[in-house]
């Protein structure tokens, strides 16, 4: 009996000193925060996880995102209005430049409607004949100003100083017609221009010049980069902007400014045979208009609860009123400080939003096939691929077409038979 006891008492105490070791190893890995691999169920190690740092979408600020600047050669906007509404929408452009609108002053008030998305603003330039002409769309939270013009035989533009909370920029929009003079243009562009950038630091020259600027053997092109090296401006384009490739298109500013251009992109869009050019501008975005709302909910009034507190009211004293006018007045001031005890008026913002009122779920199904043939084709580059783009494109532009005529029609329905109920009700 007693080697059994003596037995039992040492697997006694190699158990709880097992135990106890196990105990002290555990709480040795959790200070650690080490969690072992080949435990059955594996867990995360809060210490190697990384914090990442978001920004919330309605909360996002000037300073944390660039401001969008794009230029397009548009070779009419007539019949392509509703192509750039949906691009400017699509990419949030802050500011577009365009060139050769092909707009009048009076005659294409249809056009630029359909053309600018809500929430943002335009202005223009025209030529007074066919052809040329020179604009620009900016969001309406930006503060801008059209400055007067000169006129030149050789090239036509439109001055803009855009404002923004810390930057002011000197916005240049350039078109040269490719049946002008080439030497006119330089006996008009080198005086305009060595004016121009000695009284300006921060701008943007951003146009058409129809220079092949690529090519090297051009005279023309190599008298226009002499003229700009002269006037230290640079010329950040790179890469061919027009289909049949060439540089046309050019972004020039001052060698030593201030703001930055970064981020540009020339793809073909399939709106002209000009590609857009997209960069970003080292200033801060400017925030989307708000629009303010007062409403009342009164959907959570009870009807008991607001005859009940009408009864506590003293309707009596109106009737001491002398005049009916007075009696009224008092008698709608009692029920709005009933309303504003039991439902008070709340204020609520909202961001305006660059969407159109004909935008439904069938032009949005068709969006997405236009982007995903528009993926399919920017990924294998092939000719078929971009024919589907494009016809899924001409699809996407006829239903807008359609609701756009729908929703016309409908408001001028709408409008002859509210006038036809006012003739029925005052018929003289």
């Amino acid at each position: 009996m007693t080697v059994i006891r003596f037995i039992k008492t040492l697997n006694y105490q190699f158990k709880l000193s097992y135990n106890t070791s196990q105990l002290e190893e555990s709480q040795r890995l959790k200070s650690n925060n080490y969690i072992p691999a080949s435990s059955k169920h594996r867990k995360s190690n809060p210490s190697n996880l990384v914090k990442i740092k978001t920004v919330d979408g309605d909360n996002v600020t000037g300073e944390d995102i660039k401001s969008s600047f794009c230029l397009l050669n548009c070779r009419s906007v007539r019949n392509k209005t509703l192509e750039i509404h949906t691009f400017i929408c699509d990419n949030n452009l802050d500011v577009l430049a365009l060139t050769a609108t092909w707009l009048s002053d009076n005659s294409d008030s249809a056009a630029i409607c359909e053309l600018v998305p809500p929430g943002y603003s335009f202005s223009h330039v025209t030529r007074g004949k066919r052809g040329g002409g020179d604009a620009i769309i900016y969001k309406s939270s930006i503060v801008a100003s059209k400055l007067p013009c000169e006129k030149f035989n050789s090239f036509e533009y439109l001055d803009v100083n855009l404002f923004y909370s810390s930057k002011t920029i000197r916005c240049l929009i350039i078109y040269r017609s490719p049946t002008k003079s080439d030497q006119q243009f330089f006996e008009e562009f080198a005086p305009f221009l060595h004016q121009f950038t000695l009284t300006n630091n921060n701008f943007l020259i951003l146009g058409d010049f129809n220079f092949h600027i690529d090519q090297k053997s051009n005279l023309s092109a190599s008298r226009f980069r002499d003229l700009l090296d002269r006037h230290s401006v640079n010329q950040h384009i790179n890469t061919p902007t027009h289909n049949r490739g060439h540089m046309l298109d050019l972004v020039i500013t001052r060698a030593d400014a201030s703001i930055l251009l970064d981020n540009f992109e020339i793809e073909d869009e399939i709106i002209s045979d000009h590609f857009p050019i997209k960069f970003q501008l080292s200033i801060p975005r400017p925030e989307c208009s708000t629009k303010y709302i007062t409403f009342r909910k009164l959907k959570s009034l009870h009807e008991d609860v607001f005859i009940k507190e009408l009864d506590t009211t003293k309707f009596s004293d109106i009737n001491l009123l002398p005049d009916v006018n007075a009696k009224a007045k008092e008698y709608f001031s009692i029920l709005y400080k009933t309303l504003d005890k039991l439902v008070p008026e709340k204020t609520k913002i909202f961001k305006l939003r660059s969407n159109s009122a004909w935008f439904n779920n069938e032009i949005l199904e068709a969006k997405r096939a236009h982007n995903k043939a528009e993926r399919i084709w920017r990924k294998t580059k092939l000719t078929i691929h971009k024919q589907i783009y494009k016809n899924q494109k001409i699809t996407v532009i006829s239903f807008m077409k359609l609701k756009r005529h729908f929703i016309q029609i409908k408001s001028i329905i709408v409008k002859i038979s509210k006038r036809n109920c006012s003739r029925s009700q005052n018929p003289y």
